[in-house]
């Protein structure tokens, strides 16, 4: 398994709340026009829809599946272009690992609780939780507590860690970490 630097993401979660709530009205009707344009995907890819008996067959499907791979790489980039702004990429593949495991952090229960949600996968919407990749969101609270916590802990953080503290801060409200979007 390879590893991937994380990315911080800003969240608007209602855009998001309103993105999850078409899709699943899209796939409950079974409307592929709908769905091709919702998610902005080529004529080629439209027209395929068009042939599926159940859309919602396509997201069943492992996602290295030729007829997912693509609806679930656009249901992915409408995400992000919807409701989730870049805010700080790690330039270091270590820093899951030291969110994970570093004493200092570990040591604090309520910072290490908080990072445990910002990395865990079940804390997103199904579509944004691909095979093998980290990802979770905190609210605007949680993340306000996580960054004043680190910023407590500011002089045993790794430089990776010092990075992330830093890109915590750069966000008011909810913010999502992920490795693969």
């Amino acid at each position: 398994m390879s590893r991937h630097t994380l990315t911080l993401y800003e969240l608007d979660r209602s855009a998001l709340k309103a993105l999850s709530g078409d899709l699943k009205t899209v796939l409950k009707n079974n409307d592929a026009a709908t769905l091709a344009a919702l998610l902005e995907l080529s004529t080629t890819v439209a027209e395929d829809l068009q042939r599926d008996a159940r859309l919602v067959d396509r997201f069943l499907l492992p996602e290295e599946h030729p007829r997912s791979r693509v609806v679930m790489a656009s249901v992915r980039r409408i995400s992000k272009k919807r409701s989730m702004s870049p805010v700080f990429t790690s330039e270091h593949l270590s820093l899951e690992g030291r969110l994970r495991a570093y004493e200092p952090l570990r040591d604090d229960q309520r910072v290490a609780k908080l990072i445990d949600k910002l990395l865990d996968q079940t804390r997103l919407p199904w579509f944004l939780r691909p095979k093998n990749a980290t990802g979770g969101w905190l609210n605007g609270d949680q993340r306000h507590e996580l960054a004043a916590g680190l910023r407590k802990l500011r002089t045993d953080l790794s430089p990776e860690l010092l990075a992330f503290s830093e890109g915590l801060m750069e966000v008011d409200g909810d913010i999502v970490a992920h490795d693969a979007l």
